[in-house]
């Protein structure tokens, strides 16, 4: 493990996964993506994809695929983890998300914004 922790922030009104082009430098950058907007109907840069290995608070593991685009945060999409069978649940007393086995993810709001925290890990060899 790198011990690098990320906050993804998880965005009820976005349509993909985005990182920033530096994060994960340790990771390729591949070829390929989805062309993206801003909310106000602005082009992004696309610039490709990466996929990154997390380790969460509770020891779960997960791969996230970014597209890499001009942006400043990084962001989950509540629409594709509702697509791959990951709800979120953003009630007033808890926040988190849960997977179709019932295994669940605490977020934390700060503000009203929801994020999840992560520890990156090393990308596998080879």
């Amino acid at each position: 493990m790198d011990g690098s922790t990320d906050r993804l922030l998880v965005d009820s009104g976005s349509a993909l996964n985005a990182c920033p082009v530096d994060h994960a430098l340790e990771y390729p950058l591949l070829p390929g993506g989805t062309p993206a907007k801003t909310a106000s109907g602005g082009e992004l840069q696309q610039m490709g994809t990466r996929r990154v290995l997390y380790k969460f608070r509770d020891g779960q593991q997960a791969e996230v695929r970014y597209d890499v685009l001009g942006v400043h945060k990084l962001v989950l999409s509540v629409g594709l983890m509702n697509r791959t069978g990951i709800a979120a649940h953003f009630l007033p007393e808890e926040a988190y998300l849960e997977d179709k086995h019932g295994l669940r993810l605490d977020l934390i709001r700060d503000d009203d914004v929801f994020y999840l925290e992560a520890e990156r890990l090393e990308p596998p060899p080879g």
